[in-house]
Order: structure tokens, then sequence, then C-alpha cells
């Protein structure tokens, strides 16, 4: 900011012999400052030259830094998903031609099937996930979407329930 133009031009010229290429002044807007540099050099940090016609320097500018947005943190699991996590890979295996909504249908009327026994278990994994899960997370707080930003399912048709119904029926028999 201080150098008469004379100065700048020395030592551009003294830079440019050291790099052995061209070399130029930028205004930084961003840190309110002047660069010295080859313009390769400009652009490998991220920025980008622009020179105004008429106005005496060329300007250094930054592109914008995304704002990071912390990771998703996911749900702890219920009882009904740890069931049908490990159930899901064996009804696949029976019927590999089966949709994973049919698969969800079969699953949720074998666990409304299932004894008290089978479904405590299920309960007592998923209260242990939920315990870790509030260990690793402690500040979590679930914060469902608003109903304005969730997806629309559209309604299955009486077909797919009927033929979910003798997909169970295949699997239990």
């Amino acid at each position: 900011n201080e150098l008469d133009i004379g100065a700048k031009a020395g030592f551009a010229n003294l830079y440019m012999v050291q790099l052995g290429m061209p070399v130029l002044y930028a205004r930084d807007t961003q840190n309110n400052c002047y660069y010295l540099g080859a313009p390769c050099d400009f652009f490998a940090k991220g920025g980008m030259l622009v020179n105004i016609p008429g106005a005496p320097e060329v300007i250094f500018i930054h592109r914008p830094e995304k704002p990071a947005f912390p990771a998703k943190i996911p749900r702890p699991p219920n009882a009904y998903i740890l069931y049908r996590k490990e159930r899901h890979h064996s009804i696949k295996a029976q019927r590999p031609d089966i949709t994973n909504n049919e698969i969800s249908q079969v699953l949720g009327r074998l666990w409304n099937s299932e004894t008290r026994e089978v479904r405590a278990l299920y309960k007592q994994m998923a209260d242990q996930k939920k315990a870790e899960h509030r260990r690793q997370y402690p500040d979590y707080q679930y914060r469902p979407r608003r109903p304005s930003e969730r997806r629309r399912r559209n309604n299955a048709s009486s077909d797919s329930s009927t033929a979910t119904t003798a997909v169970t029926q295949q699997i239990t028999a």
C-alpha cells in the first residue's frame, strides 16, 4: 500500500527473475492487503483474479467458503428396526424378486405375530443401543421434520397388500 508504482515494479521485476515467470500485484479484498505472485499461485488458493478496466490494480477474490454442516446423527434403532435388520437378508434370499416395501410388510406381520419373549429380547437390545447412543451423543435430541419437509409417499395399491399376504404365508410355512 505504501510503495509507489516504481518500487512495486522493481520488486515485481526482481521476483519475476527469481521465479522465471510473469508476476503481478493483486489486492486481496478480504484481508485488505496486497500479494505479489504468479497468476497460477492465486488460482491455487481457490480464488480468482479480476482486472477491472481503468482500475489501478488487479483484485484477488476468495471463493466463498461453504458452511460446514454437522453430520446428521442417526436415531437409535428401535426393537422392530433391529428385528427387521436381522431378518431382511434371509427373506431376500428366499425371494430375490421381492421389493423392500414388500419385505417390510412381511416382516411387520411376522413381528406382530412374535411371542412376548422374542419382542422383549429385541426391546432389551434396543434399550442397550439407546444407552450406547446416549453415551456417544449426549446432546442429541430428536427433531422430526416439519410436515412441509416430509416426503410424500404413494399410497400402496390393494394388489400390493394381497401379494404380500401371499408372500408372508409362503415364508412362515
